[in-house]
């Protein structure tokens, strides 16, 4: 299942800025920030480095004391496992939890701007840091959204109707016949697409295999949300 975010466009750009300063990516709990993140890191990177800020109690101590790039740097490589050069991706997953590490994108910018370094965390747990440990002026932002319509026709498989419906060539040139049976077919997928949007990332690959099956969709995603009971 290929995941095609538009996003990932955003990230290309971001990666041969001149002017590439540490990118904050933010959004609602479960839209994909890590997902997007790795699968970058994996394909643009000769390595990823990354650190969950959340769960590991251990990372979030390296951002005690003097915030000295140097030495972050080296424990996030003893911890990862991976040697950490200007041809590795060092994510900073959950940063909203470690209020030192947000002020540290600072000195990434102003002392280390050759590493590229990408931090994801939640709208609400970032937003409670601004005027304190935000690094203003000192970082790039991205907000990312759940998967949209366009990303979802693709991830199915149905790249061709996603670029008539962003070119405007629409259905202009169908029959009468099969410009219904397109309607009726973009209105089942508009309609799985609203639910997948809905649902935690790491659930998509096993809920776009629904495919055309509304019903299984729905059901799907109110079992992964916890609403088994009114499924159906």
């Amino acid at each position: 299942m290929v995941m095609d975010r538009t996003a990932m466009k955003q990230l290309e750009a971001w990666k041969t800025s001149r002017n590439r300063k540490p990118l904050i990516i933010r959004g609602a709990r479960q839209a994909g920030k890590t997902w997007l993140s790795e699968e970058f890191g994996r394909t643009r990177y000769e390595a990823v480095a990354r650190i969950d800020l959340m769960n590991n109690e251990r990372a979030r101590s390296f951002f005690d004391g003097d915030l000295d790039v140097s030495r972050i740097l080296r424990n996030i490589s003893l911890e990862t496992g991976v040697p950490i050069t200007t041809d590795t991706l060092v994510l900073l997953d959950e940063i909203q939890e470690c209020p030192r590490a947000l002020t540290a994108l600072k000195y990434f910018c102003e002392d280390a701007r050759e590493y590229h370094v990408i931090a994801t965390g939640s709208y609400m747990g970032i937003a409670r840091h601004a005027g304190t440990s935000y690094p203003v002026g000192k970082v790039d932002t991205l907000t990312l959204r759940p998967m949209d319509f366009m990303e979802y026709l693709r991830a199915i498989g149905r790249g061709m109707m996603a670029d008539a419906i962003s070119d405007g060539t629409g259905i202009a040139d169908l029959d009468s016949a099969k410009r219904d049976l397109r309607r009726e077919a973009g209105t089942t997928l508009l309609d799985m697409a609203v639910w997948v949007s809905l649902c935690p990332f790491h659930h998509l690959a096993i809920i776009l295999s629904c495919k055309n099956s509304l019903l299984t969709c729905k059901n799907y995603c109110k079992i992964v949300k916890g609403d088994a009971h009114v499924a159906g």
